[in-house]
């Protein structure tokens, strides 16, 4: 009887880029543009009568946002490097900054709420977070501004982000999606403390 050569299974593919490869200047040109249209019609709406430069303005806020996409993926990618673990970090950052468009999601969610019947605010609130159903725009409590945004984009967003992890470290999902889970929590938790104080120590009108 003839021996049997057993056959490994495949090994699981790496992290890939999200688009094709030479299409990815084009994704970031197109998050830019967008996180800039949207940042233009919040200052816009705050500036209205300001006569402040809201186009300059707005593409300031896109340029700071660089350095964050940046950090947010090199914490996580030092943090598997510290376990043994490369997470390639262009291909994560490239998620990343995708991945961000989920929040211009939100924020057009919660815009089309406002003129919307009422029986619609639940399902933005369910998808967009709390500030979908009525919330101010510009949230006076700490747990507001944290947690306001809570829905399942955002636990989306959150998935996403340990799969692209999972994926590129070559491990299964679920101490990933504990690390983005806890770090996700971490920033909410610093937003809510930072506008509270803020709060605290503003003069009274």
């Amino acid at each position: 009887m003839r021996d049997t050569i057993p056959i490994e299974a495949d090994p699981p593919p790496g992290l890939t880029w999200p688009v094709v490869a030479g299409a990815v200047p084009l994704l970031y040109a197109w998050i830019a543009w967008s996180w800039w249209g949207e940042v233009r019609l919040q200052l816009a709406a705050v500036a209205e009568n300001a006569g402040a430069p809201v186009d300059a303005m707005a593409w300031a806020a896109v340029a700071a946002r660089v350095p964050s996409v940046l950090t947010e993926a090199g914490l996580y990618a030092l943090w598997w490097k510290l376990r043994g673990r490369r997470l390639p970090y262009w291909r994560f950052v490239s998620w990343v900054a995708m991945l961000s468009a989920l929040d211009l999601l939100g924020f057009s969610i919660r815009r089309a709420a406002e003129d919307a019947p009422q029986w619609l605010h639940g399902l933005a609130a369910l998808l967009a977070g709390s500030a979908a159903a009525g919330a101010p725009a510009f949230p006076g409590t700490g747990t507001a501004a944290a947690f306001g945004n809570l829905g399942l984009l955002t636990l989306f967003r959150v998935f996403m982000t340990a799969w692209a992890q999972a994926r590129g470290i070559g491990r299964p999902l679920g101490a990933p999606l504990l690390v983005t889970g806890a770090a996700w929590l971490v920033t909410r938790l610093v937003v809510w403390w930072s506008v509270d104080l803020l709060r605290g120590l503003s003069p009274s009108p």
